[in-house]
């Protein structure tokens, strides 16, 4: 297999991509700040809330910071695949990782997130593959045991 596709990175998409690879990180940052807020308007003193909550602010502000820095940057990301290794190349950078390291494949809110560890995953956009590539991607992750065979993967 030898498939290439490349793509513009985008805040959208960057935002898109973490809520595909780290639902849980959402979900607790979701369900943090109605619990917090609502005490602090009952007892008057929004700093209490703010303070309970600065380190996840602060996390999603640098990341927000980071985000927009390189979607400014405006340049492509490449995607190469064969059937030894992933490789994502952006300017003069670029990083491989052989498949034997991935543990699962899936298709969430419009990226494929290939996940290495709990905690460690990388994702691209649905759209970077035409249907052609979709099929030979789909059937790849199928024969590697990283989508389960009756696993039905929505259409783009």
């Amino acid at each position: 297999m030898y498939l290439t596709t490349s793509f513009r990175p985008t805040v959208g998409l960057a935002l898109r991509a973490f809520t595909a690879a780290h639902p849980v990180v959402l979900t607790i940052f979701v369900l943090f700040l109605p619990v917090t807020l609502p005490e602090s308007i009952v007892i008057g003193d929004y700093t209490v809330a703010l303070a309970g909550a600065a380190p996840l602010l602060l996390v999603v502000a640098l990341s927000w910071w980071q985000v927009r820095r390189m979607s400014q940057q405006k340049t492509a990301i490449r995607i190469e695949m064969t059937d030894t290794d992933y490789r994502l190349t952006q300017a003069d950078k670029s990083a491989s990782i052989t498949w034997t390291n991935f543990r699962s494949a899936r298709r969430r809110a419009g990226c494929w997130v290939l996940r290495c560890s709990p905690l460690v995953a990388t994702t691209f956009p649905t759209c970077a593959l035409d249907p052609a590539q979709t099929a030979t991607f789909i059937a790849f992750l199928r024969d590697r045991g990283l989508l389960p065979r009756n696993t039905t993967v929505p259409t783009p």
